[in-house]
This record gives structure tokens, sequence and C-alpha cells, in this order.
């Protein structure tokens, strides 16, 4: 996991495994609400499909966005961006 300052002053946080990675076909609807992708290997224990709609929730909110870079037997990388802070109402 990382988090460094965006060039336009937003925020970049990055989130990593080493795990079992995720099919192509998979990748677009990992943040949808209750998919739940056909675990590969099996072994995997199987999830509900909302940790990852509730994050997406919470970036959309604060106007930023989600990539997911996925590969079988390598990994998931998740970046999200978050933009710069709005000043505070006077």
């Amino acid at each position: 996991m990382s988090v460094a300052p965006h060039d336009d002053g937003g925020i970049v946080l990055t989130v990593s495994d080493s795990g079992c990675g995720m099919r192509p076909e998979d990748v677009p609807r990992v943040c949808d609400r209750l998919y739940c992708a056909d675990r590969v290997p099996a072994e995997h224990s199987k999830g509900t499909g909302l940790g990852l709609a509730i994050v997406k929730s919470i970036v959309d909110l604060h106007g930023g966005s989600i990539a997911v870079d996925s590969a079988l037997g390598r990994g998931t990388t998740m970046t999200l961006r978050f933009p710069p802070a709005m000043p505070a109402a006077a």
C-alpha cells in the first residue's frame, strides 16, 4: 500500500497484492454491488460482493476515480485517485 501526492494536488492511494488475480472479464465489474467473480483457484473464500462497491461509493462521493490492473496468477493493483481538497467555506 502506498499514498502519494498527485501532480494536481490530489492524492493517489495504491493497494497491491500478489494473490491469484482476476480474469480480464471480471475487472470491469469488480466494483459492482453484489458482484462475485468465480474464484480461481476455488480454495479462496467467497465474499459478499460489497467491499469494493462501498470503496467505489466513497471514492465517487469525493469526486475521485478507481483503476484496476490485474492478471491471473500475478495479483491485483487498485489505484484510487482523490482530487485536491476543496477550500473550507468561510
